[in-house]
C-alpha cells in the first residue's frame, strides 16, 4: 500500500521534532518534575495538528483525483470511505507510538546532560 510509504518520513519527523526539544523536555524536568504524560500530551498535540491539517489538505484532493480516474474504467467502483480512513488511522497510530517511545526516551535521560551545552 502507498501509505506505508510515507511512514519513514513521518518518523524521521518524529525523532527530529524531539531532537529540537529536548533541552525544553530537560528545562521542564528540572524546574517542574513533570513526568513523562504531561511532555507526551505536549509535544503529540503539536504534532498531530501537523496531521490534521496535512489530511485536511490531502484526503478532498486525492478523493478528486481518485474518482476522476476510476471513470475511466468500464466497471465503476465507488470510493467507500474506509479506502481513507484506514490508511489515516494507521499513521496516527504510527505517529503516536512514535512519538510514545521518542518522548519516553528523552524524559528518561539525565537533563544535566542534554543542558551541558548551555
Amino acid at each position: 500500500m502507498s501509505y506505508f510509504y510515507c511512514l519513514p518520513r513521518l518518523f524521521g519527523l518524529t525523532v527530529l521534532l524531539v531532537q529540537h526539544r529536548t533541552k525544553e523536555i530537560s528545562i521542564r524536568k528540572v524546574v517542574g518534575g513533570c513526568s513523562v504524560m504531561p511532555l507526551y500530551k505536549t509535544i503529540s498535540i503539536d504534532f498531530l495538528k501537523l496531521n490534521l491539517i496535512s489530511f485536511g489538505i490531502s484526503l478532498p484532493l486525492a478523493y478528486y483525483i481518485f474518482s476522476k480516474w476510476l471513470e475511466n474504467y468500464a466497471y465503476q467502483i465507488s470510493l467507500g470511505a474506509w479506502f481513507f480512513v484506514i490508511p489515516v488511522a494507521v499513521i496516527f497510530l504510527v505517529s503516536l507510538v512514535s512519538i510514545s517511545f521518542k518522548v519516553i526516551k528523552a524524559a528518561n535521560i539525565n537533563p544535566a546532560e542534554s543542558l551541558k551545552d548551555e
